[in-house]
């Protein structure tokens, strides 16, 4: 994100585990309306960026820690 803008920025709200598989999962929330709650397998959340399918990204991973702005 290169302007002090919410879009695409996400907090995580929790991690938990699949009651039947005992997967890892983070529950995080979009900082940008409609403020959607989603939940990922934790494999995926930590996960490397595709490069085939985003192959101008600049980022290594699908989510990074940012600085507040």
């Amino acid at each position: 994100v290169a302007n002090p803008t919410t879009e695409y920025l996400y907090k995580i709200l929790a991690f938990a585990e699949h009651t039947e598989t005992g997967e890892k999962l983070v529950v995080y929330q979009a900082l940008y309306a409609p403020f959607k709650i989603c939940a990922r397998p934790y494999v995926m959340f930590m996960s490397e960026v595709d490069r085939e399918k985003y192959p101008a990204i600049k980022q290594k991973y699908r989510f990074e820690v940012v600085q507040k702005f």
